[in-house]
């Protein structure tokens, strides 16, 4: 995809594919303008890091994601969709800390570990 002719895109919709890297997300300049984007029902494994300076909120549903340990928050997450995943912790949560709404129904979590710190959740 070449994202750089898409720039002032605010919301984008890529559910229901068969996309299984989003690498795309963490190139510094793409997107300057997003503030949504829903990946939900794709084939990824894992919640990328993050370099989007506008986005407000991710869909990640229904998706093969295991871990999200490469997170590395974000600065003006607030809502985070992780339903149906295959997350089993919460590692990597902890630095989203404008985060206000956390929906993680159908994984595999065992603790609560890592949200402490989120004041606005």
């Amino acid at each position: 995809m070449h994202v750089q002719k898409l720039q002032f895109v605010s919301q984008l919709n890529v559910s229901r594919n068969v996309i299984n890297d989003a690498r795309f997300l963490s190139k510094p300049g793409c997107f300057p303008y997003l503030k949504e984007i829903n990946l939900a029902n794709n084939k990824l494994t894992h919640l990328p890091s993050l370099v989007l300076v506008n986005l407000e909120r991710i869909n990640f549903n229904g998706n093969l994601i295991t871990s999200l340990e490469e997170f590395e928050g974000h600065p003006k997450l607030e809502i985070i969709e992780l339903r149906g995943n295959k997350i089993s912790n919460l590692k990597g949560l902890e630095k989203a800390v404008s985060l206000r709404e956390l929906y993680l129904a159908d994984n595999s979590i065992s603790s609560l570990k890592g949200l402490a710190n989120l004041p606005k959740l």
